[in-house]
């Protein structure tokens, strides 16, 4: 707390604003649209590899914030204070950090991917600022992004060494893995929840991710074996279509479950896990089928 009480001094409404700006960079709406740039447009492996280090590390660093149960410093602290401006994105337990965590797996796995120093540098200092961004914002403590960052990096290490040939082998390796941790989160956390140990929003968290998880996983297995989408294209205007109506796409499905819950009103636990998968069944296999046939 001493260091974000030093930090505190340095703060000034200019860089509040900068620094909230940074801190984007960790929000999980901004890795899955780079997520899906990646895999839509550019380069589809390695937006599968990187989907895989980001689910990986969530379901690790979620796990570990319902086992401690660390509130965050202004709860811990009532004397300090946070800046107000990313208090909206700062919910849940404090340990370990979820933006460290989501810029991490992201950048510092495209970090490891390119052989260019230069680029190394730049996708390094990418979640470095974040991490810093987190600390500077008062949403986080040293230890909760350090853990958050370094878990992550390790994980990135590792599955892109691992995936260098990416083959049949691996994949299913990685889906087996990526299964596992969202089972064994999908027990905890509800052994938890039913002992009265954490409250009904934190379930939901992990139901969220686990729910994701599992549609990353079978949209993984479908479109590897039933679409084979090619990425590269002549037509400039072909990836643009794949973006905008994409992500148009999962605003649509987000509107259709919030009209479902309006008319039952009330938004069953299941539904979550149900909403999560079926947006990364979306990204990974149903609009990927649709734009090649389309574009066919």
């Amino acid at each position: 707390m001493s260091f974000l009480n030093l930090l505190r001094n340095y703060r000034t409404p200019f860089w509040n604003e900068i620094w909230n700006l940074i801190t984007k960079l960790g929000e999980g709406t901004t890795v899955i649209v780079i997520i899906c740039i990646i895999y839509w447009c550019l380069n589809k492996k390695l937006g599968k590899i990187l989907g895989y280090i980001f689910f990986m590390s969530s379901l690790v660093v979620q796990g570990l914030k319902i086992g401690f149960r660390i509130e965050r410093p202004w709860i811990v602290d009532p004397n300090f204070k946070a800046v107000s401006l990313a208090l909206k994105n700062a919910t849940g337990y404090s340990f370990p950090s979820g933006h460290s965590q989501s810029s991490t797996s992201i950048f510092g796995g495209l970090a490891f991917y390119f052989r260019s120093r230069i680029l190394k540098i730049f996708f390094i200092l990418i979640p470095i600022l974040v991490c810093f961004s987190r600390l500077y914002l008062g949403v986080h403590t040293p230890k909760d992004v350090i853990v958050g960052f370094l878990i992550t990096f390790i994980i990135a290490f590792v599955v892109i060494k691992y995936t260098k040939a990416y083959n049949r082998y691996q994949r299913i390796e990685l889906m087996i893995i990526t299964f596992i941790l969202g089972s064994i989160l999908l027990i905890y956390s509800f052994i938890l929840y039913i002992r009265n140990v954490i409250d009904v929003e934190y379930l939901v968290d992990c139901f969220k991710i686990i729910g994701s998880s599992f549609g990353f996983i079978l949209g993984n297995y479908l479109e590897g074996n039933f679409v084979k989408f090619r990425v590269k294209t002549i037509r400039i205007w072909e990836q643009l279509v794949k973006i905008i109506f994409g992500l148009l796409g999962l605003l649509l499905l987000k509107e259709f479950f919030k009209l479902l819950s309006d008319l039952l009103g009330f938004k069953a636990l299941i539904v979550y896990g149900v909403e999560y998968f079926i947006f990364m069944l979306w990204i990974v296999y149903i609009w990927p089928m649709i734009f090649k046939k389309i574009l066919k």
